[in-house]
């Protein structure tokens, strides 16, 4: 049977492109061993949590018999049915994407994680001398920037985070160090505070849907900040009277965001796979194979000293910038039957938060040292030749149902304001620190005011500051999640009061831009087709 994905808001019929995913398996083929390899995890009796982790190197699971094992190499896991009961959570790490290959059907009552690892902040004082790790991305997904990257003199700026498949440099820069141009006449810690990195990135920045409330067109092309991770952010600048390390002048600049691997300025082409149109126009996919989230950029450092380098180097002086976020992973289902999604199921494949520079040794969470940047969200395909089902799929839940790709939060940046708080804990989007174009709220552009382009709540965090907030890192922004299916028909939207896909699939599928929202799946999507890109088992 021919699988279709919906996503775009035009007639379009996808043909298999040339290109397949870079997974191998010595499970036995289709059906995994003796074609009726069944895979539950989790239990269906209830209780807490059953976590199975599973990586994308090498990895040994068990039949839901406990009769047979199948060896997963290199992310491709053969079975006949897969059930993630409603305790059971699947934690999928390495540095490979996951291919799941159904003859049968998958149930997804619990959850699916591929997401990117969060930095937790600096948690030391005076070690100039110890680099600060970025953290890991999931399946895939690039890890975060070093934060003070360099261990033997003072650091010019954050390191930058790493793309999907850990290639180099292709994540969010790092934010620029800084130094105090009075020092030592003047030696307060805050005017010397660096710049924070930026957010990795791989899918578009999701906008403010037009007419979300009547007469709304978003004429400033203004991202949506209802929620965390929709668009990637420049690392946010430092103090106003420091100087930065590379560019000589003030304030120290803020990383930007990564590269995208898109490489031409065609957005219709943004996807993996072949296309023709309704017309009969081919257009193919610049993705190659499924892809994977980018980290975010380490933040700069506090540099004590009046120029660059120092001299002589003190290993306990300056107050480092934070590692950055790690990229959300690559995560695809694929099913001869049905994939369906209980009340509470989930798949989570996100990027990691950054994290909080360094703060003062006069005490207190003052973050002098850089905010991280945020790891991008990751890639999720979704295929089955008979249905997608959401119908009892709800986002009332803790945490909510549905599929999320979406940006990691950056570190917070002065005073612990704008970001992430210590241990990797994303603040609620009214307080975000948010583009400056989004300041003061009440008259800038974008500015995200209660009652103003249907948003419930007003981001004031930083009005009182002329630079938004002094080194916070950057957002990441959106990854990419594609479903395949037959027809249109074949994907059930959830019937709960108040749920709709808008809601329940962050970022929505690609290219799908709501007209009006908080829309229906049909108003998203209609009347879209493709055909499949990955082999059926």
């Amino acid at each position: 049977m021919t699988a279709r994905f919906v996503i775009a808001p035009f007639l379009l019929l996808l043909v298999a492109g040339p290109a397949s995913p870079r997974v191998s398996s010595s499970s036995g083929g289709p059906g995994g061993p003796g074609g009726n390899f069944d895979w539950k995890v989790g239990t269906d009796i209830g209780g807490p949590p059953q976590r199975l982790i599973l990586d994308t190197t090498y990895s040994v699971i068990v039949n839901e018999s406990q009769t047979v094992q199948e060896t997963v190499i290199n992310g491709r896991v053969d079975v006949r049915n897969m059930w993630i009961t409603a305790n059971g959570v699947l934690d999928i790490q390495g540095p490979n994407s996951c291919v799941v290959l159904a003859t049968g059907e998958i149930r997804i009552e619990g959850v699916i994680l591929a997401k990117g690892g969060s930095n937790f902040g600096v948690s030391t004082l005076n070690t100039t001398n110890i680099r600060e790790w970025g953290a890991v991305g999931g399946p895939g997904g690039g890890r975060g920037g070093t934060g003070n990257p360099r261990t033997n003199m003072s650091s010019e700026a954050g390191g930058p985070g790493f793309g999907a498949f850990d290639s180099v440099g292709r994540g969010g820069r790092g934010g620029e160090s800084a130094y105090n141009p009075n020092f030592p006449n003047d030696s307060n810690d805050e005017h010397r505070r660096p710049a924070g990195g930026g957010g990795g990135a791989f899918g578009h920045d999701f906008l403010r849907p037009l007419g979300i409330v009547p007469g709304y067109a978003n004429p400033n092309a203004c991202p949506d900040q209802q929620v965390n991770g929709y668009d990637a952010e420049q690392g946010f600048a430092g103090y106003s009277g420091a100087i930065g390390v590379i560019t000589g002048s003030s304030p120290p600049r803020g990383g930007m965001p990564g590269p995208r691997p898109f490489m031409d300025n065609d957005r219709t082409n943004d996807f993996w796979g072949t296309m023709s149109t309704s017309s009969g126009v081919v257009i193919h996919g610049e993705l190659q194979q499924p892809w994977a989230g980018t980290g975010g950029g380490g933040g700069g450092n506090a540099i004590v000293s009046n120029s660059f380098p120092t001299t002589p180097f003190d290993p306990t002086g300056d107050e480092k910038g934070a590692g950055g976020g790690g990229g959300g992973g690559s995560l695809a289902l694929i099913a001869r039957g049905a994939i369906i999604f209980g009340r509470d199921g989930r798949i989570d494949a996100s990027g990691g938060t950054g994290g909080g520079g360094e703060n003062s040794a006069g005490g207190g969470i003052t973050h002098i040292g850089g905010g991280s940047g945020g790891g991008s969200g990751g890639h999720v395909i979704l295929q089955s030749s008979a249905r997608i089902d959401f119908s009892i799929c709800r986002t009332t839940t803790d945490p909510p149902g549905g599929i999320y790709a979406l940006g990691g939060q950056g570190g917070a940046g002065k005073d612990n304001l704008g970001g992430s708080t210590p241990g990797g804990h994303a603040t609620p989007p009214r307080f975000d620190a948010l583009p400056p174009n989004s300041y003061p709220s009440a008259t800038a552009p974008c500015g995200v005011v209660a009652g103003s382009a249907g948003y419930a709540f007003t981001n004031t965090v930083g009005d009182n500051d002329p630079l938004v907030v002094i080194c916070a890192g950057g957002d990441g922004g959106p990854g990419i999640i594609q479903l395949h299916v037959p027809t249109l028909e074949a994907i059930f939207p959830p019937t709960s009061p108040g749920e709709n896909i808008y809601k329940l699939i962050q970022p929505p599928p690609v290219q799908a831009l709501p007209p009006s929202g908080p829309p229906s799946y049909d108003r998203i999507n209609r009347p879209v087709s493709w055909n499949r890109m990955l082999p059926m088992p």
